[in-house]
């Protein structure tokens, strides 16, 4: 899919050697390429001419239903420069690939692929918000883009794709479609470009599944009494389990019970770790989940549905999202004990009344019954407690080549693809838990990206695995990770690392350092180089655990061959398994190919224990992480297809293994990725995982007085999303990937303790009761001036120079930056507020240039500490930068498994698609990320831009001295403030051109002076819904260096709803450089970048511009 003027970029995979079992040496992994449908082999049907009107979205043409294999051409024209040619057709597949083209083009045109609101989200999740201004791709692009941005935000429905090149070039989407129903396709023009007498070219082409889609999940109500058994204390956990099914599948009643038994326990007794107050639980039965009347469908029967149609992985997402129900109407306080979401789009379907209850011997709830749950437990694994299946937008590592990578290894697939877990391979889906915490979706690319809210820990695999652990946990009773200092020996923690991943495992092992650092030195062990085979892996991780047997007793510690004493375990506490995976392999540095071999869950599995009254777990009290390729991918036993060899071989993985020993693991479920260069994606989520389960976290004891309790696993890991979310500067599908794959198992409430806990980030509250105040806990400033509830803030960062860093592996630079580098002067901070940080955000996107990026916290409360401001918009106002200079930037590649290491190659991406180009266009916004007291928005930008030669190595550079920027906020308890809160359209700048030329003359009576030269900028702006324009304003580059701000003059009368607004700008027509931002009464702003050249287009006499 294409995105602001830049085509889709895909680089190669680099592929990996795997090994089968130890000792045999498999085929070479064949190199992924991108996943596609097959090529279309059907007739197109027959050319269609645009039929007008079809400017708006109500008026759309018509195209029809598509088939499995669907082609519709269309020639149209843009016949005056306030156009729009709006197309529609219905989906009907599922999962469908959709590419579409705009071709022989006799002017600067745009498309967009969008998503009708019956068909943009799922059911259930209706509530989405956006990633707000991340990227700015709508505004950032004007001309009639924003127009129709603006038609599809105000019914409430979601862009999928955009594509706007520069000039002539012909435009391209190529993407997935995830849910049936209505999309509309709309063509407009760039900057008032149009032909009356030259047609544009337009193909639609779907290449649809064969999948159907099921009817709606159903909804649920809560009927369930308040529990007794907690006192005065919280409800913070929810057990979910099916002990029906699993009975069905497993057989053994008598397990099944006691899991049941230990669960209602753990809920009952409560939990509670150190000195904190005691937790308790409540265990969602689905046996206990009923239909409303007496003819309405069972679980039962949805289970059965979902069993007739395992290779459609729609089915499974139906019971994912009947238990999501379940869940949602038991926790989120928003829905009071109903499932239906709250404030659906006007646009939306209806949510239905209840067609199922939850019967926990009450009568119907009218609030949430807990409302403060912090955790979710999924007893069960797949085949149980479907995960979600959500679209794999990648190209590079799709799930789709993991299932052909396993066919490579046997015919038969080794994942039976006719079953749920190879179904989402083939049809190019992730598996994830991220819905089941998750109250409120965000959009991406059109579709729901899952950012938990809640900690969600699985419990997996069969009965006889999940009670293991569960009778570990019971018998100890401490529900932690213990890392502090003990007279029994140091706090020990393991990390490994090879190839790409070293600089990340360096980092991880660094900040461990730290945090374990007590009375007692910590001891980090664990290789990190590209030289460690197998056996290093063994002998570093286990030492002569594995082979140890005891001469006098006959056990081994955790050996494979003989029963172990159940009281052993590992001396680590904590692992950071930093390698390339498959489910049921870890692959070492070297030596996978040869008869060093690998090293298999497998051999974690097995071992078992002498049966007494110590239940054995070698890895309890334990917490394993890993980013490696389906580290966290628990596949079913009994979805294992071979045509020979070993089933248990690929039956094990290491979330099952782990769990069977007593311990926690958190791994990927699909593929996980990194940068060649830096620590990217997967990587830099694990890190801040890290950084997250050190935190100094604290709650009151019993007697009131505030404890440290330590972090518990889930919520670091949910954190570590959010934080991640806040700390970048730009969303690619790689990173949503990234964000969506990485899968805890165990109970997420488990605590981390060490010797010497970190506090969270400078822009999160600070523990401790005397901690400073952060800006989303702060009052805006009294004295602010408010305007029909809108107010308004002004930010300048100035920025000294930086340091170059030379990459010896490509030749390419890095402009690096430190928070030493920027000063800040903030018109809330000077009339009170609290002072927010400026922080270094990751700003590394796939086949784009890094550059420095920054984010500074704008959150904050109205004046009287009642409400939220809410960002409307941020305004670059004025800036200044040095003077560019010859560059070679690092261009950031994507990495996953390599058969050799990346870091020994001189490989980087060409950046031939900038050229001409300065990147980013939009170079600042804002994102607001996460609910609640939870919510953080700030303000982010680079602190550079790049224009690439045609080479695509070297280019300019400019890095800014100055940035001052504007803030729009809305305060929603002020008076009037309710007209500005109902608009959220923006105007659009439908066109920028020269108006009229100025030559510099002689001045009467003065020889030396003369009156400047210069160029009347005309904008023309549309009001869009009505809303009076507020102003038009713009910068210029001035001097080569500078960005000088200019005010437009509106030129037309009130009443037009196209507006003439002008400004002089003192510069030769060619050497024209702007940024024109147009804002309305409500703060809704958009903006003209000319696509990041920045020049004007038109000529030198104006045209009159007229809407049809």
């Amino acid at each position: 899919m294409q995105q602001h003027a830049l085509p889709r970029v895909i680089w190669p995979l680099f592929a990996a050697l795997i090994l089968l079992p130890l000792g045999f040496v498999s085929p070479a992994r064949p190199v992924a390429a991108a996943v596609d449908w097959p090529d279309a082999a059907s007739t197109p049907l027959a050319t269609r001419p645009e039929v007008e009107s079809n400017d708006t979205i109500s008026t759309a043409q018509d195209l029809g239903s598509t088939t499995s294999d669907w082609k519709q051409q269309v020639i149209g024209t843009i016949s005056t420069s306030g156009d729009l040619d709006y197309y529609k057709f219905n989906l009907v597949q599922p999962a469908s690939g959709v590419v579409i083209s705009l071709e022989n083009l006799p002017a600067d045109y745009d498309i967009i692929l969008a998503a009708a609101p019956s068909t943009s989200v799922e059911q259930g999740s209706s509530g989405v918000d956006d990633i707000t201004n991340i990227g700015g791709q709508i505004s950032a692009i004007g001309g009639q883009i924003s127009a129709i941005g603006g038609q599809i935000s105000a019914i409430g429905g979601q862009i999928s794709a955009i594509s706007a090149n520069s000039g002539t070039t012909a435009e391209q989407i190529d993407t997935f479609l995830w849910q049936p129903g209505t999309y509309y396709v709309a063509v407009g023009a760039a900057n008032g470009g149009y032909s009356a007498t030259s047609s544009y070219t337009l193909n639609i082409q779907v290449k649809g599944s064969t999948l159907t889609k099921p009817t709606d999940a159903p909804t649920v109500e809560m009927r369930v009494p308040t529990p007794t058994y907690n006192g005065t204390n919280p409800i913070t956990t929810l057990y979910v389990v099916n002990s029906t099914r699993m009975s069905q599948i497993y057989g053994n009643s008598t397990q099944v019970l006691s899991i049941t038994t230990a669960l209602f326990s753990l809920a009952q007794g409560g939990v509670s770790v150190g000195n904190g107050a005691t937790e308790y639980g409540y265990v969602l039965d689905l046996a206990n989940l009923l239909p409303t009347t007496r003819t309405g469908t069972t679980v039962s029967a949805i289970y059965d549905e979902w069993l007739a149609n395992q290779d459609n992985p729609f089915y499974a997402n139906k019971v994912a999202r009947m238990i999501d129900n379940l869940i949602k109407a038991a926790s989120d306080p928003a829905r009071n004990g109903q499932s239906c979401p709250p404030n659906l789009p006007t646009a939306a379907p209806a949510c239905p009344s209840a067609t199922m209850y939850y019967d926990g011997g009450g009568s119907m709830n009218t609030t949430v019954p807990f409302p403060n749950v912090k955790y979710i437990v999924l007893v069960g694994g797949d085949n149980l407690i479907p995960f979600f299946r959500t679209p794999d937008l990648t190209t590079i590592a799709n799930e789709a080549d993991y299932a052909a990578y396993l066919k490579s290894l046997d015919s038969a697939g080794v994942i039976n693809p006719s079953n749920p877990q190879g179904a989402a391979l083939k049809y190019r889906m992730t598996l994830t838990d991220n819905p089941y915490g998750t109250d409120k979706p965000l959009r991406f690319q059109g579709f729901p990206l899952f950012l938990p809210n809640r900690a969600v820990g699985r419990l997996v695999e069969s009965p006889e695995d999940i009670l293991r652990y569960l009778d570990w946990q019971a018998y100890y009773g401490s529900y932690s990770i213990d890392l502090q200092s003990h007279s029994e020996g140091t706090p020990q923690a393991y990390v490994n690392g090879y190839d790409f991943l070293k600089d990340q495992a360096t980092a991880v092992s660094g900040t461990l350092s730290v945090g374990l650092s007590g009375v007692i030195t910590p001891t980090i062990s664990g290789p990190i180089n590209d030289t460690w085979r197998r056996a290093d892996l063994v002998s570093s991780w286990f030492g002569s655990a594995l082979a140890y047997v005891n001469p006098l007793t006959g056990q081994g510690v955790f050996n494979e061959t003989v029963l172990n004493d159940p009281s052993s375990s590992h001396v680590n506490k904590l692992f950071s398994l930093n390698s390339h995976f498959d489910h049921w392999q870890i692959l070492p540095a070297i030596g996978a190919d040869t008869t060093d071999g690998t090293f298999l869950a497998e051999r974690i599995l097995k071992p078992n224990y002498v049966v007494g009254f110590t239940p054995g777990g070698y890895f309890g009290g334990t917490l394993g992480y890993s980013v490696g390729c389906h580290s966290g991918y628990n596949v079913i036993d009994d979805g294992i297809r071979l045509n020979s060899g070993s089933a248990s071989l690929y039956a094990a993985d290491f979330a099952q293994a782990f769990i069977r020993q007593a311990g926690n693991w958190i791994g990927n479920t699909g593929f996980g990725y990194g940068s060649a260069d830096g620590i990217d994606y997967s990587e830099r989520l694990s890190f801040y995982l890290t950084q997250e389960l050190l935190r100094d976290v604290h709650m009151l004891d019993p007697q009131g007085t505030d404890t440290y309790v330590g972090a518990p696993i889930g919520t670091a890991l949910a954190q570590a999303k959010q934080r991640y979310m806040r700390n970048v500067a730009g969303l690619s599908a790689y990173d949503a990937k990234s964000l969506t794959v990485m899968t805890l198992y165990g109970l997420p409430f488990i605590h981390v303790l060490v010797d010497n806990p970190q506090p969270p980030p400078p822009e999160e509250p600070q523990p401790g009761p005397s901690a400073e105040l952060v800006p989303t806990q702060s009052n805006a400033p009294g004295s602010l001036t408010i305007t029909d509830g809108r107010l308004e803030r002004t930010i300048t960062v100035t920025i000294t120079p930086g340091s170059q860093v030379l990459l010896p592996r490509t030749g390419s630079k890095l402009l690096k930056l430190t928070e030493q580098n920027f000063s800040v002067t903030d018109s809330f901070v000077e009339a009170g507020f609290v002072t927010p940080t400026l922080r270094l955000i990751d700003n590394n996107q796939v086949g784009l240039p890094n550059l420095p990026a920054f984010a500074y916290d704008i959150s904050a409360l109205d004046k009287d500490g009642t409400d939220r401001l809410q960002v409307r918009d941020v305004v670059f106002e004025s800036g200044e930068y040095a003077l560019p200079i010859t560059f070679n930037p690092q261009i950031t590649q994507v990495v996953t498994e390599t058969d050799s290491p990346i870091v020994n190659t001189s490989d980087e991406p060409s950046f031939a698609a900038g050229a001409g180009i300065w990147y980013p266009a939009k170079f600042f916004g804002f994102s607001s990320v996460g609910q609640g007291d939870e919510q953080r928005d700030q303000l982010i930008s680079t602190a550079a831009q790049f224009k690439a030669d045609t080479n695509g190595v070297t280019g300019q550079l400019r890095g800014y001295k100055k940035m001052v920027f504007k803030v729009y906020y809305i305060d929603p308890s002020a008076p009037n403030a309710s007209a500005a809160l109902a608009d959220e359209t923006a105007p659009t700048i439908q066109s920028v051109q020269i108006g009229g030329i100025t030559p510099a003359s002689a001045m009467a009576g003065t020889l030396a002076a003369t009156t400047p030269g210069g160029v009347t900028v005309v904008a023309m702006v549309d009001k869009g819904d009505g809303t009076n324009i507020d102003g038009v304003s713009g910068v210029y580059v001035e001097n080569g260096i500078t960005w000088t701000p200019v005010i437009f003059e509106n030129k037309s009368l009130p009443s037009d709803a196209l507006q003439r607004w002008e400004a002089f700008i003192p510069l030769p027509p060619g050497q024209v450089r702007v940024i024109i931002s147009a804002t309305d009464a409500a703060g809704n702003v958009s903006y003209y970048t000319a696509k990041g050249t920045f020049s004007l287009g038109g000529s030198q006499t104006y045209l009159p511009l007229v809407r049809r």
